[in-house]
């Protein structure tokens, strides 16, 4: 889980892929009628933003927000390559690369190593030929959530509360994946825990989803559970995520996420009665007013309970616009403004620490993307 308090710690056409809601990225072409599928897919990325904090906190960080982290500052959010592979039986995926995407997503994993420039690593089979059914092991984002990782692929650049508070950024282990019908196919995982390579205990998580994909609206339910405590499998945590990703005309596109968490207690050895508990609720939609030119206003709001999210029991609420420019076919330019609440003080204000209310910040970024495929 992403525990950095201070810090926040990990198309439509309508697409979703391996049980995770996927927004068409901008740099997208669609693909043409009857055109075979390429061997090999190559993608390389450059993200970098520059970001201003209206209370200029001491410590240098936007709080609540992950991979725009750094206030006041210029930054290189991802620098990363990617190969993918899928061939008539057997398939692999690998990401690597560096910036704060990399840092912030392993920051709580107790083994970093090689680890810190691998975003995603796995290999996959599948054990029929006549049956869609694939088989995959190694380390790939999870399948919770409204946004994924990767910039570009958002509607947004900051993340909303529930993606920054709310999910793990990858898991580790096993997964089953196959379609059941045309619209619905269902995966199962069994994965050492929430963004941890090494796991933190002997326990191992266990993990569901259900995706249904219709024309123009499509529907994903993720259920996570398991032991995640450093060292104790005395108490399970669970998680519920369910995105519902909808295109009302060709310009605009929405989706809508609900989350509840809940973990039990424990100390010294002991189970200890009661729950710490985490909820909340995000929307997000796109307009495309041109052809190059989009506007994204996104609102999310989030109960942290017992302040096991944030580290501070609070109700917190995100109100963000974005205005993008896609400038040609590999670069895009994003502007965005945002304001982080909450019902206690709880943001840092120059040298005050936990001194306001609110947060307001604002960002610029651009994202160089290349393709190939062969």
């Amino acid at each position: 889980m992403k525990l950095l308090a201070g810090a926040g710690a990990v198309r439509f056409s309508t697409v979703l892929l391996l049980g995770r809601l996927a927004i068409a990225a901008p740099f997208d072409d669609p693909p043409k009628p009857d055109e075979p599928a390429p061997a090999f897919k190559f993608t390389a990325i450059a993200d970098a933003m520059g970001t201003w904090n209206a209370n200029s906190p001491a410590s240098g960080l936007n709080q609540l927000h992950n991979f725009d982290i750094n206030a006041d500052a210029w930054s290189l959010a991802s620098a990363a390559l990617s190969i993918e592979h899928e061939g008539a039986r057997f398939n692999f995926h690998v990401d690597a690369g560096f910036g704060d995407l990399n840092r912030t997503m392993v920051a709580s994993d107790p083994w970093h190593g090689p680890n810190q420039y691998v975003q995603q690593a796995f290999v996959g089979f599948k054990p029929f030929a006549d049956k869609p059914l694939k088989i995959e092991a190694g380390k790939f984002f999870t399948p919770a959530g409204g946004e994924v990782p990767e910039t570009y692929n958002n509607f947004n650049t900051s993340r909303s509360l529930l993606f920054v508070l709310g999910i793990p950024y990858y898991n580790f282990g096993v997964r089953a994946i196959g379609p059941v019908t045309k619209e619905w196919s269902v995966a199962g995982y069994v994965v050492n825990g929430w963004s941890d390579v090494v796991d933190n205990n002997r326990g191992k998580t266990i993990g569901a989803t259900a995706t249904w994909t219709g024309k123009s609206q499509t529907f994903n339910f993720v259920y996570f559970g398991g032991p995640e405590k450093p060292d104790t499998t005395l108490s399970n945590r669970n998680l519920v995520d369910v995105v519902y990703g909808f295109t009302a005309k060709s310009w605009w596109n929405n989706y809508t996420e609900v989350l509840w968490a809940g973990e039990g207690r424990s100390s010294a050895g002991l189970v200890v009665p009661g729950q710490d508990v985490w909820y909340g609720v995000a929307h997000s939609t796109r307009f495309n007013v041109s052809k190059n030119w989009s506007l994204s206003p996104r609102l999310s709001w989030f109960m942290d309970r017992n302040g096991a999210a944030s580290g501070l029991p609070q109700r917190l609420m995100e109100m963000t616009g974005t205005v993008e420019y896609r400038i040609n076919k590999w670069m895009m330019a994003r502007a965005e403004v945002r304001r982080d609440l909450s019902n206690r003080q709880f943001f840092d204000s120059n040298n005050h620490p936990a001194s306001s209310k609110t947060q307001d910040t604002a960002l610029v970024g651009m994202t160089f993307l290349w393709k190939a495929a062969r």
